[in-house]
């Protein structure tokens, strides 16, 4: 939800949540892989808002 919420230009606020509720079923999950590109997506979120 969160990338498809990026590419729809939902505001900032609604997207860290889908990343933060995407990190927290990754992390249940133990998918690694998904919690590497959360990050990644975490960094450009902060450079886009600064």
């Amino acid at each position: 939800m969160a990338k498809t919420a990026l590419v729809q230009n939902k505001t900032l606020e609604v997207i860290r949540e889908y990343v933060a509720d995407a990190q927290a079923f990754a992390k249940i999950n133990q998918n690694t892989v998904e919690l590497r590109e959360l990050k990644v997506l975490q960094a450009r979120l902060d450079k886009r808002e600064q």
